[in-house]
Order: C-alpha cells, then sequence, then structure tokens
C-alpha cells in the first residue's frame, strides 16, 4: 500500500512540476505573442493611419475633379436666349466662357509661333546648306575645268591640244593612254 501511495505521491508531484512548466511556458508565449501583437497593432495602425491619409487624399483630388468638370459642362452649356430682355442674365456665363476660350487660344497661339519659328529655322539651316553645296561643287567643276584647259574627253581616251600640259600629264599621270590632236601632231613636227 505504501507503494501504491508513493507512486501515486511521485506521479502527482511530476504532473503538477509538468502543469507548473506548461503554465511557465505558456505565460512565456503569451508574452511574446502580446508583444508582437502590440507591435503588429503599432505597425497597422501607422500603415492604416497611411492608407486613409492616401485615402483622402485621392477624395479630395477626385472632389476637386468632378467640380472642375461640372463647372467645364457650365461652361459649354449653351442655353437658348428669348428675344425678352429679362434673359440677360444668361450673358455672364458666354463672357465667362469666351474668357476661358480666349486663354486657351493664347496659349494655342503662342504654341503655333513657337512651331512656326522652329520651322521658319529649319528651312533657313537647310537653305544655307543646300547653298554651301552649291558653292562647293562649283568650285570642284572650276578646279576640274582648270585641270582639263587642253584636254577633251573622248570616250576613255583624252585629247589633248597643249603641248605644255602634256608634258604636265605624263608627270602626274604615267598609265594612261593620251591621243594627240592633229593641232599638236602638227606643232611638233613644226618644231622638230
Amino acid at each position: 500500500m505504501d507503494d501504491k501511495k508513493e507512486n501515486l505521491n511521485e506521479n502527482i508531484s511530476q504532473e503538477i512540476v509538468n502543469i507548473n512548466n506548461n503554465i511557465v511556458v505558456e505565460k512565456e508565449s503569451n508574452k511574446a505573442t502580446s508583444f508582437l501583437n502590440n507591435i503588429n497593432n503599432n505597425n497597422n495602425n501607422n500603415i492604416s493611419d497611411e492608407l486613409q491619409n492616401e485615402i483622402n487624399k485621392m477624395i479630395k483630388r477626385n472632389v476637386t475633379y468632378l467640380n472642375i468638370k461640372e463647372n467645364d459642362k457650365n461652361y459649354l452649356k449653351t442655353k437658348k436666349v428669348n428675344i425678352n430682355k429679362d434673359n440677360v442674365k444668361n450673358k455672364p456665363i458666354r463672357r465667362t466662357y469666351n474668357k476661358f476660350k480666349k486663354v486657351s487660344t493664347k496659349k494655342n497661339n503662342k504654341l503655333k509661333q513657337l512651331t512656326k519659328a522652329g520651322k521658319d529655322l529649319e528651312n533657313k539651316m537647310l537653305e544655307e546648306i543646300s547653298e554651301r553645296r552649291k558653292k562647293n561643287k562649283i568650285q570642284k567643276e572650276k578646279k576640274k575645268a582648270q585641270k582639263l584647259e587642253g584636254e577633251l574627253k573622248v570616250g576613255n581616251m583624252t585629247v589633248i591640244k597643249d603641248i605644255s600640259k602634256l608634258r604636265k600629264c605624263d608627270k602626274k599621270t604615267k598609265n594612261k593612254i593620251y591621243k594627240l590632236s592633229s593641232e599638236v601632231i602638227n606643232k611638233i613636227m613644226k618644231k622638230k
């Protein structure tokens, strides 16, 4: 009997120790979870505050956008004007629309002027470039003409009229074949 009582006492004491350990562990885990919950709540509060601020900003933007849209619709509405003098009240709306229109047309006119000025500059630059090209072409043609003063091109052969040109050409271009004109041949024959 005593053995049974001792076993029971030991079992009970072990269970009490286990229960105490579980309580301590649960308390510690509760502290940790409560700490984490507090952190999460703070973060959630911060995040929710930021979200709420953004939502409020978006609402304000939408409200102002809708107000602007409604005002534009009011500007664009054309009301029937009767001949009676009582309907003179409708004119101020028309005037504000015209003012709005004038502002937008001024902006459009400025843009048009800028684009026109840009196109004018482009055209001037293109004209200058074309003039330079023409001048360069003329200069090249003059140089060619100076080189070919005493020569005539006939196909691949060049007919030379001046003996002096023949000698210069011989110095510069050795591999070209030149055919002398009859005048040059006569001059050479006379000199000999």
